[in-house]
């Protein structure tokens, strides 16, 4: 079965939006939070990086980095310097890290 270019989009910002709210729903941190241009607040941007993360290493289809960054308002390099940030943390074993990813995982159908 073929699908249309509509079709793909709809399903890639279905899957960011499901990644996203659930990422907040463990986090307890908000979209708008997420969405703010800080590097200040550690937790804030840790939440960020795992979106980055999960939302390209996990999805079912491929979306550009650029556009896993559009809902929180960040670039393509940040993306990817995201995703090497978390693959860092997974490398040295991060519990913290470690646990959402965990929690993340069983949230998937």
């Amino acid at each position: 079965m073929k699908y249309s270019k509509r079709d793909m989009l709809e399903a890639e910002n279905k899957y960011l939006d499901w990644v996203l709210d659930n990422l907040c729903k463990l986090t307890k941190i908000s979209k708008e939070e997420l969405s703010i241009n800080t590097r200040v607040i550690s937790a804030i941007a840790l939440t960020r990086q795992l979106y980055f993360y999960l939302a390209n290493d996990f999805k079912p289809f491929d979306i550009p980095l650029g556009k896993i960054g559009v809902p929180v308002g960040r670039d393509h390099a940040t993306v990817n310097y995201g995703i090497k940030k978390i693959r860092g943390y997974i490398t040295i074993n991060d519990i913290q890290v470690l646990g959402i990813i965990d929690k993340f995982k069983k949230l998937m159908p």
